[in-house]
């Protein structure tokens, strides 16, 4: 009596484990039980009627499992069961495995597709025989998640790229699984495996790069959905290359330079570059000048008809600058006026004296140095004609011209003449 309570409690928790669970034949699908009733068996042992047939047969399932469940009496005469199994659009049920315990009335089936319809049948078994089959059971996995229908990729960040979706709170969901196209292939970037976290950095990557994503939400038993609808993100671009830059030639002292404002708001200065005859930033043959905020500069020289080539880059408020122009642009202060040159000479009466031309229409004023047993004395005139009337017999005394501007910027010398005073 007490052996037959114990029983009696036992089947009724094994019903309450599976309550509410799929049953028999009450929900086979009509046109899957069409095909079952042709399935041919896959025999392993003889039949006998006598054996006791378990019955009542339930499941619950998930996206790759199902887990069965059954009742069964008079365990004395049995060693176990055999569990068969068949998917949809096969026409035999197969033996999938052999349980050897006859008090087992529970069955887990694994690594089954997701959506997919199966049906089963269990039989007891002893050492010789197995039972008549127990009543079809059908069953189906469930369907894999849905894919995450809402994300979004930045394309404003500095050498990364931000991805933000939709968490999942389905229970069955436990993370998320990053893709990312590499040469028209999709890799795993990163898997997420916590469901509530909706958001992933891609670093160290290129300036204005682009990059296609997608994610497919991780199941509790790290299947993987469908993936989402693919995304475009980048990374921000470096700020443009400077433009429009303007340079003098005729500027006494000094070069000139002005420039177009980037179009980008966040310029917040440029950077000034000379040509350079060694390399000083990196490998690069360039000499930093300055920083200003302005789009303009006057570069001081220290040389007449100095030349330089410059460049000109633009940094935003997140320390991006932009490329170099190509080939740099040429700029020059003011030359030397041309020199003037003897055009008449002569020495009479004590005196000495020559005229010259201009050499160069910006002369307006001439140093003559005149050298007696070198010592040199200057004479500033506005004319270009000298007369020299303080000179002594013996003497050896040369002369040589030079011209200046409104500037102050002097020419070279001119040739010298020489006289001897006799």
């Amino acid at each position: 009596m007490k052996k037959q309570l114990i029983l009696s409690s036992f089947l009724t928790s094994s019903i309450l484990l599976f309550s509410g669970c799929s049953t028999t034949t009450n929900n086979i699908i009509n046109d899957f039980q069409q095909k079952i009733n042709h399935i041919s068996f896959n025999k392993k042992l003889k039949k006998n009627k006598n054996l006791p047939i378990p019955f009542d047969l339930k499941y619950i399932s998930s996206e790759t499992s199902i887990s069965l469940e059954w009742m069964f009496e008079n365990k004395e005469q049995i060693n176990g069961f055999n569990i068969y199994r068949a998917e949809e659009g096969n026409n035999k049920l197969l033996l999938i495995d052999r349980i050897n315990n006859k008090h087992t009335t529970h069955f887990v089936d694994n690594n089954l597709k997701p959506n997919t319809k199966y049906t089963y049948i269990i039989t007891s078994y002893n050492d010789t025989y197995e039972s008549d089959n127990s009543p079809l059971l059908n069953a189906q996995t469930y369907n894999t998640l849905p894919p995450i229908n809402y994300l979004k990729a930045s394309n404003n960040l500095v050498n990364m790229i931000k991805i933000v979706w939709r968490p999942d709170l389905n229970p069955n969901v436990k993370g998320y699984i990053i893709e990312k196209q590499v040469d028209k292939k999709w890799i795993d970037l990163a898997t997420i495996e916590n469901k509530l976290i909706v958001e992933y950095f891609d670093k160290n990557l290129k300036h204005n790069e682009l990059a296609k994503y997608r994610i497919s939400k991780l199941s509790m038993e790290n299947q993987k959905s469908k993936p989402s609808p693919i995304i475009i993100g980048s990374t921000k671009p470096l700020p443009h290359i400077v433009e429009n830059i303007r340079t003098t030639f005729n500027l006494p002292n000094k070069i000139s330079l002005s420039w177009t404002s980037n179009r980008e708001e966040d310029i917040v200065f440029y950077n000034l570059y000379k040509k350079s005859d060694i390399p000083l930033i990196g490998n690069l043959k360039k000499e930093f000048i300055t920083k200003t905020s302005d789009t303009y500069y006057h570069f001081p020289t220290i040389k007449d008809g100095q030349k330089e080539t410059f460049y000109i880059t633009a940094v935003n408020k997140e320390g991006l600058e932009s490329n170099f122009q190509p080939e740099g642009i040429l700029g020059k202060s003011l030359d030397k006026p041309g020199s003037p040159s003897f055009i008449s000479k002569t020495i009479q009466n004590g005196k000495i004296n020559f005229s010259w031309n201009k050499g160069d229409n910006r002369n307006i004023g001439y140093i003559i140095k005149k050298v007696i047993n070198n010592i040199e004395k200057e004479i500033i005139l506005d004319i270009n004609f000298f007369e020299d009337s303080n000179i002594s017999k013996g003497q050896t005394i040369s002369y040589t011209i030079i011209g200046f501007d409104d500037n102050g910027i002097q020419s070279l010398p001119s040739d010298k003449i020489t006289f001897e005073v006799k």
